[in-house]
């Protein structure tokens, strides 16, 4: 099984993985949904897809997959694209009822 955090920049890509006939058929995918991401969605707003800097010489000493701890750190991001909450949402909910992301976690 593999979980993608919504802020990823790879997250869309991974949300229509399964979308390919063959291509990922025996393998769980799950999107982690946060909760600033709800915010944005019922706020009608923008979501950031965003990474830290992976050039910045502490990345890899210090990364340890949670975004907002970087962040806390006051350590450098890179926003990579800015979606509407609305559809990548709908996006992860048609692929749900696809049967293409069998879970979700929040």
């Amino acid at each position: 099984m593999g979980v993608l955090s919504v802020w990823h920049p790879d997250i869309e890509d991974f949300i229509v993985a399964k979308q390919t006939e063959g291509r990922l058929s025996k393998f769980n995918i799950s999107v982690g949904i946060t909760e600033g991401f709800m915010e944005a969605l019922e706020a009608d707003g923008m979501w950031e897809l965003r990474f830290p800097d992976t050039s910045h010489p502490k990345y890899k000493e210090l990364w340890n997959g949670d975004i907002y701890d970087w962040e806390n750190k006051g350590l450098p991001i890179i926003v990579y694209k800015k979606v509407k909450a609305k559809d990548l949402w709908e996006k992860i909910m048609t692929s749900t009822y696809n049967r293409m992301i069998l879970e979700y976690y929040f």
